[in-house]
């Protein structure tokens, strides 16, 4: 019988030994099998160069191929896992060992691939040119060479920004190699071959890129000259990276930013929350959903008054056209955050008259003698500078506070699809009209293979609950499952939405409909409606014939209130 306990004590009695004494406490435990016991004190001393000197030696004592490669991949393991660590005494000695003993073993490439991965964390140069080669190499496998790039970064090699930025543009090793960018230590080396990749980079790794940029001066530097020379998008940085870059103490770069950018001012202290909001409501899917025509009414309504696009609205605020408004995060920092960043030529001004005139607008253009100031919805009216008595410049932008939480959330999935848009579209005053049929959970058929379900009333939440009701699934478990029949109310294909509410103390779970599961986390700080909604598109019905919705209990957001319940609304099916 193996005791579980005695390696345990043993190892809380040698474990101080371990680290004053590596080579004592290796030699100790170098005959016990298999209990744990030895890679614990191999991982203990592998934090230390004297440790590593000690587990170096006793890699050279092997007898066979196969008690290297264990005594290799235990080594491996037992290091830190990431950052050049200094050569161990003996390395090169163990290592020409080693890679002699390959050869004549027959079947050189485990011990080898070891031994080269070792010499890559102890910064053994021959090694790691050999991982560069890999990483080089366009007839090896990908993976292969994903795998040589992660062992430079992990090892942070030098030039390793220059290895990975050669393969920048190969699809398959992009992810991977902008990592070891955004690693490396050469920024200002390659700057300039990132700087022009970064119009084809693909959309997810553009942020990752303008972050790198903008951590140090000289690649910020850069980054801000190829924005001056219309090489790229000044609407590339966001306003969080121009703060960034504006406390790097540059003088060059601050006046850049007041140059091109204009006033750098403050986000709303809810932003983030408000913005993670708005994500959920204009999900892919909803935006997917959304009625482009009915959007382009709206944004007459709301943003045409100072803003062109297509040709069209006023020419106060700017030009949207050739924005980066297809970047949701793009629109959201501008709309949600107005403030944030004030260009300079869109900068309020106020001029008190001596008649007791107030005037408030954009200055569009300025003599010694006069002023044209542009209003709201695009009134002009030149004053004489002899007729003011008092002019002030306003941090606060024309843009008004809070404006999507004015309109209806359909209003602001058709008014960003429609800003997304790469053309314009016709416009409608109504929107695109769905015959939606909307079935209470708690009227339906409703079986559970655990804990209970019944109605409950919501009137006293702050929220928006078809019938003031849902249906509420309480005392179930993990595994536990609820299935809900719907009926065939519908013929030919539908799309289906399930309303479910979130709370404090709900679940996550898995909803599963003609064969398609989505998973759902209903944890949320407040009780609300769950965003975004939980859709199936093309569901087939045919007449007749019900369909059962199965929702499975999987698990606890780590925040959540550790209780096994959910809430249902309501069932929406549209064609």
């Amino acid at each position: 019988v193996v005791d579980k306990n005695l390696p345990l004590l043993t190892w809380y009695a040698i474990e101080p030994l371990a680290g004053d004494d590596a080579g004592r406490a290796l030699a100790m435990v170098a005959e016990i099998p298999n209990s744990g016991l030895r890679e614990k004190v191999q991982r203990r001393t592998a934090g230390s160069d004297e440790g590593r000197a000690s587990l170096i030696a006793l890699l050279a004592k092997n007898k066979d191929p196969k008690q290297w490669i264990e005594h290799s991949d235990r080594l491996l393991a037992a290091l830190p896992p990431i950052g050049r660590l200094p050569m161990p005494t003996g390395w090169e000695s163990t290592r020409n060992i080693g890679m002699k003993f390959a050869q004549q073993s027959g079947d050189a490439a485990p011990l080898s691939d070891r031994l080269r991965r070792l010499g890559a964390r102890f910064g053994d140069e021959s090694m790691l040119d050999h991982f560069r080669q890999s990483v080089a190499n366009v007839d090896a496998p990908t993976q292969s060479r994903i795998d040589a790039l992660e062992i430079l970064k992990a090892s942070k090699a030098q030039r390793l920004g220059e290895t990975a930025i050669a393969v920048l543009d190969v699809p398959p090793l992009q992810r991977a190699a902008m990592e070891a960018i955004v690693q490396s230590a050469d920024a200002a080396a390659i700057a300039p071959q990132l700087i022009a990749a970064l119009p084809t980079l693909p959309s997810d790794l553009q942020p990752d890129a303008i972050n790198f940029l903008a951590t140090r001066a000289a690649t910020a530097n850069a980054l801000i000259a190829a924005i001056r020379d219309k090489s790229l998008d000044q609407s590339i940085v966001p306003v969080a990276l121009l703060r960034q870059m504006n406390a790097l103490g540059d003088d060059a770069i601050s006046t850049a930013i007041a140059e091109l950018w204009g006033n750098l001012g403050n986000a709303p202290q809810n932003f983030e929350k408000q913005k993670t909001f708005w994500q959920g409501v204009l999900s892919p899917a909803n935006l997917a959903d959304a009625d482009t025509a009915h959007g382009h009414f709206v944004y007459t309504q709301v943003c045409g008054n100072c803003h062109p696009l297509f040709g069209e609205g006023q020419a106060i605020g700017p030009d949207l056209t050739g924005s980066n408004r297809a970047d949701l995060n793009y629109l959201l920092e501008n709309v949600l955050a107005p403030n944030a960043l004030i260009g300079n030529a869109y900068q309020m001004h106020s001029l008190l008259l001596a008649d007791g005139r107030l005037l408030t607008g954009l200055i569009k253009s300025e003599t010694e003698t006069s002023i044209k100031l542009v209003m709201t919805a695009g009134t002009e009216v030149t004053v004489d500078t002899d007729e003011i008595e008092e002019r002030k410049r306003s941090d606060q932008s024309m843009m008004p506070m809070e404006l999507f939480d004015k309109l209806p959330h359909a209003d602001v999935i058709d008014l960003v699809a429609y800003l997304q848009g790469a053309r314009q579209t016709p416009i409608s005053p109504t929107r695109r009209q769905m015959s939606v049929t909307r079935l209470e959970a708690e009227s339906l058929a409703a079986q559970t293979s655990a804990g209970r379900i019944q109605p409950q009333g919501m009137k006293g939440f702050a929220g928006e609950w078809s019938g003031d009701s849902q249906l509420w699934w309480t005392g179930a478990e993990s595994g536990a499952t609820l299935t809900l029949t719907i009926p065939a109310v519908v013929t030919g294909k539908a799309n289906v939405r399930l309303r479910l509410t979130t709370a404090p103390d709900y679940a996550m779970v898995k909803a599963t409909l003609a064969n398609t599961a989505i998973d759902a986390d209903l944890y949320d700080t407040s009780v609300s409606q769950l965003e975004p909604v939980v859709q199936w598109k093309d569901v087939e019905f045919k007449a007749g014939l019900p369909l059962e919705l199965s929702l499975e209990m999987v698990g606890h957001n780590v925040e959540a209130i550790k209780n096994w319940m959910i809430g249902i609304d309501t069932i929406e099916i549209s064609q």
